[in-house]
């Protein structure tokens, strides 16, 4: 039996939209999918670092990092557990940014009609000509978990994206 489960993200500031569905095999899979940006923070010698805030406002050339946790909330061992993750409108991927333990992670460029590794993606051109896909291209990423999530277990998953 296959369970989707759906959860969205919404930026206030900008409405910028995430969504993320995972499928399992059996039980059931529970995501949190959040939005933040880095921001700098002064420590009391001086020192800066960063740290992650909610994305409440975000301006152009603002990066943001998108992560999904996952949990298995079942009794059960849940296999085959696939996540799909539009990329926003007006987000652009950030090359190299999409990390996951255990998972295999691929990329869309026609709004989540198939997936596909970096290499192996292409765009027809106008012409009929095809070109090799960039991040720029990307509409979804996808991360294929190659291990069971055991009852209990959390698993997160994260990627970047610049806003337009």
């Amino acid at each position: 039996m296959i369970r989707i489960v759906r959860t969205t993200v919404v930026l206030a500031a900008l409405m910028l939209g995430s969504a993320a569905y995972a499928d399992a095999s059996e039980g059931k899979i529970e995501l949190k999918a959040v939005a933040e940006v880095e921001i700098e923070f002064k420590k009391e010698n001086g020192e800066v670092e960063l740290r992650r805030a909610p994305a409440e406002k975000v301006l152009p050339g603002t990066d943001v990092i998108y992560t999904i946790t996952a949990t298995n909330v079942s009794d059960v061992a849940v296999g085959d557990v696939v996540i799909n993750d539009p990329i926003p409108a007006h987000m652009v991927y950030q090359n190299g940014s999409a990390t996951g333990s255990e998972t295999e992670i691929t990329f869309s460029v026609d709004q989540g009609g198939s997936y596909n590794v970096p290499q192996k993606l292409a765009l027809e051109e106008a012409d009929g000509t095809k070109r090799p896909a960039t991040p720029d291209d990307y509409t979804h990423v996808r991360w294929k978990f190659t291990q069971e999530l055991a009852p209990g277990d959390v698993r997160k998953v994260e990627f970047r994206a610049t806003l337009e």
